[in-house]
């Protein structure tokens, strides 16, 4: 997990290049059986060995971050993982063979797709291989769009997924702000500012839905130092719902829930919605205005 990672001054500078020249707009970054940094001028990703992801902010020299990974194996859980018969697979060890990132033009634009692949076995011995694609773009600094896909590679047992999350956070208010409660988030849900945002305290506990909501599928939280949002940016999710829950130990967890119940025979393949990661600071009004600039780029639609 990456909460294992050195955390030195190494990984956690900016890609640098030689006097004079441009630096480039996304750049990618992979050290064998360890760190896989994606970044862009303003977000920036780190991979671990597992398919860990910190999400950080790039501001004034400086990486900021709010969601929390913690050392303890039972809380520690990646954004994209798969539930196979009440059994949660977390971690994917990364095939360091086949990642990499290659140019895209897309409807956004100009960027880079890094692909990653790992693999993880159920208590039954059914080995299952996940793909996550990350997508960053240069007119979108400080977006990602990710999607993941897992397939049973077994050649003759089906298994049952119950629980596939489309991006799944810990988030933790205190990181960088010494001293704050780790619930201390402002929250708003959708892209208009009706309802207002609301301060999340100790017993905050919600689910959105939307259309039913009549809100888009974008949840934002942030700080005075930051701000991290997680929209939905596909179409054959006509029911979207989002979970934000206060837990035990006074962190806050948001899910994006994926397909559930899905039984995904020899072969097979399940794959969740395309998420966006959006990071900002100031208020969810700098959140929104990016969202319905990448709706618009999907005429309305989703990808």
């Amino acid at each position: 997990m990456l909460s294992a990672l050195s955390l030195g001054a190494c990984g956690l500078q900016p890609a640098t290049t030689t006097s004079g020249s441009k630096p480039p707009a996304i750049t990618f970054h992979s050290i064998p059986d360890g760190e896989i940094w994606f970044r862009n001028s303003q977000i920036q990703l780190r991979f671990d060995s597992e398919m860990y992801c910190r999400v950080y902010l790039y501001q004034n020299d400086s990486l900021h971050s709010i969601n929390d990974i913690p050392p303890d194996p039972a809380k520690a859980r990646p954004p994209h993982f798969i539930v196979v018969s009440g059994e949660e697979l977390r971690d994917f060890q990364v095939d360091y063979k086949n990642v990499g990132a290659s140019e895209i033009r897309t409807q956004f634009g100009a960027g880079r797709k890094l692909n990653l692949t790992g693999y993880a076995k159920t208590s039954q011995g059914v080995i299952i291989e996940k793909k996550l694609a990350v997508e960053l773009y240069e007119d979108f600094p400080d977006a990602a769009l990710v999607s993941a896909t897992y397939r049973n590679t077994d050649k003759t047992t089906s298994i049952v997924v119950t629980r596939s999350p489309s991006s799944f956070f810990r988030m933790d208010a205190a990181r960088g702000n010494g001293g704050t409660p780790s619930y201390e988030f402002w929250i708003a849900f959708g892209d208009s500012e009706d309802p207002a945002a609301a301060r999340i305290d100790l017993n905050y506990s919600r689910t959105f839905r939307s259309p039913q909501d009549s809100r888009v599928p974008l949840v934002d939280l942030w700080t005075s130092r930051m701000g991290m949002a997680v929209g939905d940016l596909s179409t054959t999710n006509s029911q979207f719902v989002a979970t934000v829950a206060v837990t035990p130990d006074q962190k806050v967890e948001l899910e994006f829930p994926g397909p559930a119940s899905v039984q995904l025979a020899p072969s097979a393949v399940l794959s969740t919605p395309k998420a966006v990661w959006l990071v900002h600071t100031g208020d969810a009004r700098v959140a929104r205005e990016r969202y319905r600039e990448l709706k618009s780029k999907l005429g309305g639609g989703g990808a």
